[in-house]
């Protein structure tokens, strides 16, 4: 729990001061020259979105939110970090009645496909680490020590302009963990297909 909640105090600082970043663009001399003739110029924005995920975990659907802040670089590639944090899940095979939570955090990079279009596809990725802990409902404290996991997940989702600065978007992805042992719970059982529905407000350039 400590490891991750000093990664967490990482990400919080990403999350301050990627706005400030944002506010940067970098502009080339005028007729600047390329080896194919392309111009240099590099528009960024921000972005910061809330999303829902769903996923199977052992027997039990697992209900996840999460949220994201990262840069965008043309209106296509993206760059930034999340955080997700999953409701109770009762998995089958534990050998304890109590609850499990799950908990993800890391970094994302996406593209987007045609994003001026109203209709549009995009590609994220996330990756970071995860940890899985079992709690006890009448416990004031943590009773199980938590197993930690390194996870990737890349999505793919269909995307709406409902506005100049607000994106809808949903889709599936498939969710990769590394060995876990914790319980009876595998990485067998926390891997698999996610669902995903979220909203993306922000400066796209």
């Amino acid at each position: 729990m400590k490891n991750f909640k000093k990664y967490l105090i990482g990400l919080i600082g990403i999350f301050f001061f990627s706005p400030i970043f944002a506010q940067v663009e970098e502009k080339p001399e005028a007729n600047a020259e390329t080896l194919f003739g392309q111009s240099t110029n590099i528009r960024v924005g921000v972005a910061a979105s809330v999303f829902y995920n769903g996923s199977g975990i052992d027997g039990d659907f697992a209900h996840t939110g999460g949220a994201k802040l990262g840069l965008v670089f043309n209106n296509r590639l993206s760059a930034g970090a999340f955080l997700q944090r999953s409701g109770e899940i009762r998995p089958e095979s534990s050998l304890s009645l109590d609850y499990m939570d799950l908990r993800m955090a890391g970094g994302y990079v996406e593209y987007t496909i045609l994003p001026d279009k109203l209709v549009h596809f995009t590609f994220p990725i996330m990756f970071g680490v995860g940890e899985v802990e079992l709690d006890e409902r009448e416990s004031w404290g943590d009773v199980y020590e938590e197993a930690n996991f390194a996870m990737i997940e890349p999505q793919a989702l269909l995307e709406i302009n409902l506005h100049k600065y607000v994106r809808l978007n949903a889709g599936v992805g498939y969710r990769w963990v590394s060995d876990v042992n914790y319980n009876q719970i595998t990485d067998q059982d926390i891997s698999g297909l996610t669902g995903t529905i979220g909203l993306k407000i922000g400066l796209f350039r």
